[in-house]
This record gives C-alpha cells, structure tokens and sequence, in this order.
C-alpha cells in the first residue's frame, strides 16, 4: 500500500472532520472573494470610515462560516482565526480604487479648514463612477481681512495640509485661481475681492478614481 493510499485510508469519522475543515476553508474563501468583488463594486472603501462596513462584509462572515462548518473538529478555531486574519489583511484590497463618497469628500473639506463661512454647498456624483463623479462645490465668504490675506490664508492651509499648490497669474481686479491635488483629490479655488474687507471663494472638491492603464502589450 502507497503512502497515498494509506493517507486516504482512514476510518469514516476522520474523514468527513477532514472534509468539513475543507469545505469550511474554502466556503470562507469564497465569501471573502466575493465580498471583495462587492466592496469594489460600491466603492465602499471610498466611505467616511470604511473599515467597520469592510470588516463586516468580509471579516465576520467569513468567521462565521468557517466556524459554523468547521464543525467538532479540534482544528476549528485555528481555521475561524485564519478566516477573519486573512479577511482582516484583504480590506486594503477591497477598499483599494475606491473614489471618495461624497459624504467623504465633505469631510476632506472641512479637515483641510479654509477660511471663511460657508454659504452653499452642491454634492455631485458618488464614489461607484470612475475615473472621478464625485464633486462637491461650496461658496464660502471671508470677512474682516484683505483680499490678499484671504488669498494667503487659504494658500498656506493647502500647504500645510499637504497638498501640491498652484497659483495662476491674474490682471487687477480678476479673481484669483488656487489648484491643489493630494492624493484622490483635487481642489480649484476662485478667489474674488467683493469689497476691500470682504471676499467670496468658490471651492470645488473633486474626487479621482483609479488612473485608466494605457499602456500597449
């Protein structure tokens, strides 16, 4: 008798604990696969705090179903463990791509902190288009400072948010134009002196989604 078939020789009770543990594995596998595929699907990784609605959607069920079919085997919670640390190290995967929601773009803007009170705001889009159909525009007014200050104020908080800064040229009297990018987003700014106290910004925020590949062969 082959080693092989004396490993398959085994008694009825060892053999469907063995199967169980397999099916477990590979049911939890395949629940992890395809809630990777949702997860990319609705941009979920693109959510204000994605990691709870990634680890339910991937983690626990996953968990779940390894436990549940692992049945009495004495291995069972080492494959439940195996289950949810595997799904816990593919949310990155599953969120990777993700456009910013529009509620996330929001609070993109309200962290970066421009000055002024805001007067309006628009949402656009959501995170599931691509490459970019999230938008959110906000009309703020400063008042109180020059219109120069106000231009600086809002070009040194992009700055120290990390974002790259570009200043357009103007003529006298036209608003000023400020482009930031860091990361998924892209801010244009417009800039215009309503009275020598008071200026008025028009912001877009804009969300980019995965960059198309290009490339022949």
């Amino acid at each position: 008798m082959t080693a092989l078939q004396h490993a398959l020789d085994l008694p009825d009770e060892p053999r469907r604990a063995r199967r169980g543990l397999l099916i477990a594995a590979i049911a939890a596998v395949a629940w992890m696969v395809l809630g990777v595929v949702v997860a990319r699907m609705l941009a979920i990784g693109g959510w204000k705090s994605p990691l709870l609605p990634l680890g339910s959607l991937l983690a626990i069920p996953a968990l779940t179903i390894a436990w549940v079919l692992a049945g009495n085997h004495r291995h069972r919670m080492a494959i439940t463990v195996a289950a949810m640390a595997v799904s816990l190290v593919a949310i990155p995967f599953a969120s990777a791509g993700a456009t910013p929601s529009t509620g996330h773009l929001a609070s993109i803007a309200d962290d970066i902190g421009l000055p002024g009170k805001t007067q309006r705001e628009i949402r656009i889009g959501d995170g599931r288009c691509r490459p970019a159909c999230s938008e959110l525009r906000r009309t703020s007014v400063i008042d109180g400072i020059s219109f120069v200050k106000a231009v600086a104020q809002a070009r040194i908080i992009l700055l120290s948010r990390g974002y790259a800064v570009r200043e357009y040229g103007h003529r006298v009297g036209a608003p000023t134009r400020i482009d930031a990018s860091r990361r998924k987003v892209l801010v244009s700014l417009e800039l215009q002196s309503i009275t020598p106290t008071r200026t008025r910004i028009a912001a877009i925020f804009l969300a980019q989604g995965p960059t198309p590949d290009t490339s022949v062969g």
